[in-house]
């Protein structure tokens, strides 16, 4: 499996021709091989992650592209990935680069995938597990009201004799969107 891997024909281009400064770097299949812990039922990628926990491994150099290790493990293993595919997990890991835990799916296979394992909605999803980090009412630097005014904006409007949804925003001095926001609970949700 040697033949081409090194290659980065996921890439476009050869290592061997993308001129790099200091020491020779290690193939790349030695050194994505030596940061993967087998010990467990997933294979966990032991060095650096995204933000969502997958991990990332750089090709090509000092300034070669950043690649997801779930892709480069796809690729090591079964070969180039075809265009307008994913490769996602049965484990539902992240961070797990088992070739045997992967699967190849489109975009529609992809969010049926998702939604039947309930990932970015429902308990899972960042705003039950960890309320701190979702940023809301004034405390965001791009809010244009406070509590207050979406208080009485939802008490003031109506269609039946209230102030319009536009007369509101040139009262607030905001777009329309975001009075509809408010008024049909899309936004400040928090707020009563």
């Amino acid at each position: 499996m040697a033949l081409a891997i090194d290659a980065l024909r996921f890439q476009g281009y050869n290592c061997s021709t993308v001129a790099t400064k200091g020491p020779a770097r290690r193939p790349l299949t030695e050194r994505f091989w030596s940061k993967v812990d087998k010990a467990g039922e997933c294979w966990l990628w032991t060095a650096s992650t995204q933000s969502a926990g997958y991990g990332k491994i750089t090709a090509g150099g000092s300034r070669g592209r950043t690649l997801g290790a779930h892709r480069v493990a796809w690729e090591l293993t079964h070969g180039p990935i075809p265009d307008g595919l994913f490769v996602c997990h049965r484990c539902d890991v992240p961070a797990c680069v088992r070739p045997d835990h992967l699967f190849l799916a489109d975009h529609d296979g992809n969010m049926a995938d998702k939604s039947r394992k309930e990932r970015g909605s429902g308990e899972r999803h960042r705003s039950r597990t960890r309320p701190d980090s979702i940023i809301r009412g004034t405390a965001s630097p791009n809010a244009k009201l406070d509590e207050e005014a979406v208080r009485d904006i939802r008490r003031r409007y109506g269609p039946d004799g209230g102030p319009s949804m536009s007369a509101l925003a040139r009262q607030y001095g905001v777009d329309i969107s975001v009075i509809h926001g408010v008024i049909h609970r899309k936004s400040w949700k928090h707020v009563d």
